[in-house]
């Protein structure tokens, strides 16, 4: 999923979202094998809440 073209997910976004909130809640992202590669991608605990509070309606 490309964040940067969200306005092209007009049909799709809710099922987005869902899958967004699904992943981030079973603390699946960012994927292992990126983070060994990419330290800095690993969510930290504030930005795991901040996208599944904004991704689930909540914030």
């Amino acid at each position: 999923m490309n964040l940067s073209g969200w306005q092209q997910y007009t049909f799709q976004k809710e099922k987005l979202l869902v899958d967004i909130t699904t992943v981030v809640k079973n603390g699946e992202m960012s994927l292992r094998p990126y983070t060994l590669v990419h330290s800095q991608a690993k969510l930290s605990e504030a930005e795991t809440g901040m996208l599944y509070s904004r991704a689930s309606g909540e914030g």
